[in-house]
């Protein structure tokens, strides 16, 4: 017979902080699944044309990805990856990509879009100027959170606050 252990409070309170950011990127990907492919290709282009951006978008990801390694979140990461590999099926299935050109467009909105559901779900411990700057290709499709609504709590704004404090 098992005996019922109640959880701590310390255990509950961090699987529900775990659990938020997951749900975040969930919520992300599940808007991707319902774009057209013509906002993935609008979305494409412009990464694939935006040279000047290019420097902060992989300054951001170097940030990310330490993060990812460095706070345990590799199967969080891979459970989204996984995810975010249906909505780029469902996104493509029915319009193939004939030239080199869409499909390095396509490419290019798959990979930001990885980085912007992982920035979600690093969310509480990426640096906010960071955040944005992965999250900014999607912004005008996908309204989830700083991209269109305000995440729990008010917590972006605390954390919008705190990195200013600390940069300026």
């Amino acid at each position: 017979m098992t005996a019922f252990v109640p959880s701590s409070p310390w255990i509950i309170e961090s699987r529900f902080a775990r659990r938020i950011p997951l749900e975040s990127a969930l919520r992300f990907i599940d808007a991707l699944a319902a774009l057209p492919i013509s906002s993935w290709m609008d979305i494409g282009r412009s990464l694939v044309a935006d040279d000047e951006g290019l420097a902060n978008r992989v300054a951001a990801w170097v940030a990310l990805d330490a993060i990812i390694a460095d706070r345990g979140l590799r199967v969080g990461a891979w459970y989204v990856r996984d995810a975010l590999e249906t909505a780029v099926f469902l996104a493509r299935r029915g319009d193939p990509l004939r030239s080199a050109a869409d499909r390095q467009a396509f490419d290019a909105a798959r990979n930001a879009a990885e980085d912007v559901a992982l920035a979600w779900l690093a969310f509480p411990r990426l640096a906010v100027p960071d955040f944005e700057t992965l999250c900014r290709p999607f912004a005008q499709h996908v309204r989830i959170g700083p991209l269109g609504g305000k995440p729990p709590a008010g917590q972006y704004e605390r954390l919008r606050r705190a990195s200013s404090r600390r940069t300026g």
